[in-house]
């Protein structure tokens, strides 16, 4: 039996005094990890918008299990590219925000909260502000934050971009940790062409502005041993296709 997507973007344009991206369809499946590549400027984050609903696209519709969600927020989590911490907040009081909003910030929710900060290894810094942070250890906090907001479907807007090599592998590994647990249905934006193949499913490749879907490729073997980082044959010769798509040297 065909599975039924989590998520569906049927359609979608949207422009300013421009056109961003035109009639793009995708879709997320349940408890899988769908990754967007595409050129700076082709509205991957504008299409992340668009699907929290923070931004009304111009044509088309975004289905979530089954209802149309277009200018809907709250039905999606989203970690954006900058962390958003609010700096007059500490670490604790940023995390439980998600769960203040829910009306949910009780002693109990509280020390769930500390055990999750021992698990992220933040716990030593719960009572830390934003700015005496490092930038892996605000992400973790921004991951941690986005992880109590308790939805089904999780949009990341390269969510590990501005880390170091070392501190991303980390927290890569921190996020696969969580989205087993949880079965989260996952759309990463990302330019990093490795982890995309890391972690993700399916991979879109977006043409440059203004923007469609020029192909889609499954990933063989997604999510390889972190612990042992092995990147086999079939891993490259993705890799090198989607180079090629995105140079432009060929088109589908």
């Amino acid at each position: 039996m065909k599975q039924k997507p989590k998520l569906e973007v049927q359609h979608l344009s949207k422009a300013y005094q421009i056109s961003i991206f035109q009639d793009i369809s995708l879709h997320v499946l349940p408890n899988e990890i769908v990754s967007v590549i595409g050129a700076s400027g082709c509205g991957k984050s504008t299409l992340l918008d668009c699907i929290a609903g923070i931004v009304m696209p111009d044509k088309g519709d975004i289905i979530f299990d089954g209802k149309s969600t277009i200018g809907k927020v709250g039905t999606v989590s989203y970690m954006m590219q900058d962390d958003a911490l609010f700096p007059w907040r500490n670490v604790l009081d940023n995390i439980m925000l998600p769960l203040e909003l829910k009306g949910k910030s009780s002693a109990d929710e509280t020390q769930k909260t500390k055990i999750l900060l021992q698990r992220f290894g933040l716990s030593d810094f719960a009572s830390y502000n934003p700015f005496q942070l490092s930038a892996g250890m605000r992400q973790r906090v921004a991951l941690l934050r986005a992880y109590l907001c308790e939805k089904e479907m999780m949009l990341m807007d390269e969510p590990f971009s501005k880390l170091d090599a070392l501190t991303r592998f980390h927290l890569q590994k921190w996020f696969l940790e969580i989205w087993q647990e949880q079965k989260l249905s996952v759309l990463l934006v990302t330019h990093d062409i490795d982890e995309a193949l890391l972690l993700s499913d399916r991979i879109y490749i977006l043409s440059p502005r203004p923007a469609k879907v020029k192909v889609q490729i499954k990933v063989q073997k997604p999510r390889l041993n972190l612990n042992q980082k092995q990147v086999g044959q079939k891993q490259i010769k993705t890799k090198n296709e989607i180079i090629r798509l995105l140079h432009g040297q060929y088109s589908i």
